[in-house]
């Protein structure tokens, strides 16, 4: 039984990682590209600061795109 457990609650793990891109906010989005960065380039400062910078582009880029989408036409 908590083998079975274990199994689901790591498939659900996996699936929420590999959709994340999909229901995530921009905010979060950004938020977990800063912990990525900050776990690659641990020591190493100008590595570190080029990769926050991707983040702060992507989150601009998402945060545009959101705005820029046209909205659903309500009924």
């Amino acid at each position: 039984m908590l083998v079975r457990v274990l199994l689901v609650s790591l498939l659900v793990a996996v699936a929420a990682f590999l959709t994340f891109p999909y229901w995530a906010s921009c905010n979060m989005k950004y938020e977990a590209c800063l912990a990525i960065c900050d776990v690659r380039h641990f020591n190493a400062n100008i590595d570190k600061a080029a990769c926050k910078g991707g983040c702060t582009s992507k989150k601009i880029a998402c945060l545009t795109k959101q705005v820029l989408e046209p909205s659903s036409p309500e009924k």
